[in-house]
């Protein structure tokens, strides 16, 4: 099991700024299970997100002009590429203790095989603190 708190502390460990990236991205490549909790380095957070995909999105939109004699109005859809999970939902995870309930969120990401629940290879999932629940309760 290997732990960081964001991608910029693996370039850093393993030689820096470019040598540093390509020895941690052929590291990562080897790791088939990730889990990410709430996050705010832009870098990791959007090399978590590409990781999980892009997939088409539809975007419907919807116009009307016009004054009371005449008007005007036009519907359509739109298709785009953009992320299943955008970077900033990994900001946005919960991150446990008393102000969320004890829960933490992650998203769970496993490399050749879809999980049952989403039919993709990634998973928002949450745990339960029960063991700090306990020590900030003073049971």
């Amino acid at each position: 099991m290997y732990l960081t708190q964001s991608l910029p502390g693996f370039y850093s460990a393993l030689g820096g700024e470019h040598s540093g990236k390509a020895e941690t991205d052929a590291f990562l490549t080897n790791l088939q299970t990730k889990i990410f909790h709430c996050n705010s380095d832009p870098v990791t957070n959007a090399w978590a997100a590409d990781l999980c995909s892009r997939s088409y999105q539809y975007r419907h939109n919807f116009g009307a002009a016009g004054t009371e004699r005449r008007s005007s109005h036009s519907a359509g859809v739109s298709e785009s590429l953009d992320y299943e999970i955008l970077p900033r939902e990994f900001s946005r995870l919960r991150t446990g203790g008393p102000d969320h309930g004890f829960l933490v969120d992650a998203i769970l990401f496993r490399s050749g095989r879809a999980f049952r629940a989403s039919g993709k290879n990634f998973l928002r999932v949450q745990f339960q603190q029960e063991a700090l629940r306990d020590v900030e309760s003073g049971s």
